[in-house]
């Protein structure tokens, strides 16, 4: 039986059953203070809300996943939508729970099992890895996919959350995605011959940060597109301005309002080749002027632009497809529009932040491991690290070319690490080195020049034993000799990357780990857990028991 979040509030029978969601709803709903914005604290905090005068209520979650919510920092009372995005970080499920409201006045949150990791340390890894598509490619490539009026076939596209929700986000324009088209998981069809919306799907937008790149090919493919303000992992400002300013460039009127992002072509159907001149060398804004530009009228030259692997892998797809798009020189890309783009079969590069992750795996448990396909040029900043502070590392010849053998001593020395655009050492691979760095000789340092808020996994190493000490963007990290003595304990992957940090610091880590947030894990790594098990690695998924939010009357 269906019934409303008020009716439910008002105990006008005797149980019901609404959505996490319509909670929200009901929640605004109800007078006075002792639920408005106390509910929605206690929701945020996982603590009782303070009482006031006009109080007659106090909340508390009976929590059992292990100090999740208790170490949330307290919130002040806030919105519906502010709820909505906390509840997706606990678990995407949870808008599929059921908030069961007895007449007794008891609130049970049912919420489906949430897994954590646990990993038990001092196990030494070996064998052979296989990697992996590119997930930062494949979503840019996927997004490109718009541009073409004819179906694609992409290979080694990886299965994972974030790849999900970017499929959920072509199907939302009128795209029809498959994978499995030829019997193989890692092939995708996407056929974006009749586009029916120029307008994503805000609920999925939301969640991910790379739909925000379907905003250049719904403009250069429609005319015109209106594209939500995105989600993705809390790692600092990642600002907008890049994309819309090179979209303006090639002559598009852009806007911003009601939290979304307005974009016309300024002749009314095709956007006109240009000049953009970035002032930082974005990947995703590079990648969002590429797709702009390849069906706009003329010639557009991009300077200063990103040049990491995964643009120039979007740029192979595209010219595939029949777009001419030509790298000048390191930072200048060049491109003259054409009419249309047709079908094309393409295969993802390999996910260079997935090897540099098992690469770390293999140093911070001392350890030989192969892993193919990988293309070493792609990590040649990692390898170079891996190999100053000790590891050994070179082609596997068993596997070919494109492999990566490591081998690595029971003593590695410190290291000074700057992170920077590529070819420079990768962002995406700070919060794993500084785990390795807690377990070698000396005291490093790491500055983190891309994204001003990366060192929050710092706070869930020292849990663990690291003594690593944080001023701004620079990172001190200690040794083994110089206080750092890694334990297991319970900790909270904060983001993606940060979470692979604390699955290879539970695996140097003595006695048994438990990572929370496994979510984070799962967008960004394909089958980690089970990857590391082949090597030898004592991983396993738990399930979390689920919370119970008791409401006691006064």
């Amino acid at each position: 039986m269906a019934v409303t979040a008020v009716q439910a509030a008002a105990g006008t029978l005797p149980s019901s059953t609404v959505r996490f969601d319509e909670c929200c709803s009901l929640l605004s709903s109800l007078p006075g203070p002792h639920l408005q914005g106390s509910f929605t604290a206690a929701i945020g905090s996982g603590l009782a809300p303070s009482e006031g005068p006009d109080s007659r209520w106090r909340l508390r979650w009976r929590e059992r996943i292990g100090g999740y919510l208790e170490r949330r920092p307290v919130r002040s009372p806030v919105s519906c939508s502010a709820d909505r995005q906390w509840g997706a970080a606990v678990g995407e499920s949870l808008y599929q729970s059921s908030l069961i409201l007895p007449n007794a006045g008891t609130l049970t949150l049912a919420v489906p099992q949430v897994e954590c990791l646990e990993v038990t340390g001092g196990h030494a890894l070996e064998g052979r890895v296989r990697i992996s598509g590119a997930k930062n490619s494949a979503l840019a490539v996927l997004a490109g996919a718009l541009c073409c009026e004819e179906p694609v076939v992409l290979r080694m596209v990886p299965d994972l959350h974030d790849i999900k929700r970017m499929k959920q986000v072509l199907e939302s324009v009128g795209a029809t995605v498959k994978r499995g088209h030829d019997g193989s998981d890692s092939c995708v069809l996407v056929d974006a011959s009749e586009l029916t919306s120029v307008e994503p799907c805000p609920d999925v937008v939301r969640k991910l940060r790379a739909s925000f790149f379907v905003l250049g090919p719904l403009l250069a493919r429609m005319g015109k597109a209106v594209v939500p303000l995105p989600g993705g992992c809390n790692i600092g400002a990642r600002p907008i301005d890049l994309h819309t300013n090179g979209l303006r460039a090639l002559g598009a009127e852009v806007e911003r309002k009601h939290g979304k992002i307005y974009a016309y072509a300024k002749n009314g159907r095709r956007l006109v080749g240009g000049h953009v001149h970035m002032d930082f060398p974005s990947v995703g804004a590079t990648e969002t002027i590429i797709m702009g530009a390849v069906l706009a009228d003329g010639d557009t030259t991009i300077t200063n632009c990103a040049q990491e692997p995964e643009v120039r892998d979007l740029a192979d797809f595209l010219n595939a497809c029949g777009a001419r798009i030509r790298f000048a020189s390191n930072n200048t890309i060049c491109i003259q529009g054409v009419k249309r783009l047709h079908s094309a079969e393409f295969t993802v590069i390999p996910d260079r932040i997935e090897a540099g992750t098992f690469l770390t795996a293999a140093a911070i448990t001392r350890s030989t491991i192969s892993m193919s396909p990988v293309y070493p040029t792609h990590l040649a900043a990692v390898i170079s690290k891996l190999q100053a502070i000790g590891c050994r590392i070179g082609p596997d010849m068993e596997l070919g070319p494109h492999s990566v053998k490591i081998e690595c001593p029971p003593n590695l020395r410190s290291s000074e690490i700057n992170t920077l655009p590529f070819p420079g050492f990768p962002t995406d691979m700070q919060p794993q080195l500084m785990a390795l760095l807690t377990t070698c000789s000396g005291t490093s340092h790491i500055t983190e020049n891309v994204f001003e808020s990366r060192m929050r996994h710092a706070e869930e190493l020292q849990k663990l034993g690291a003594k690593i000490i944080v001023k701004g963007k620079e990172a001190r990290v200690y040794g083994q000799d110089g206080g750092s003595s890694l334990y297991g304990v319970e900790v909270e992957a904060t983001d993606l990357r940060a979470g692979a940090a604390l699955v290879l610091a539970g695996l140097a880590a003595e006695g048994r780990t438990h990572i929370q947030g496994l979510h984070h894990v799962d967008r960004g790594y394909e089958q980690f857990d089970k990857k590391l098990r082949g090597l030898g690695a004592h991983i396993r998924r738990l399930p979390c028991t689920p919370v119970e939010l008791q409401d006691v009357l006064v």
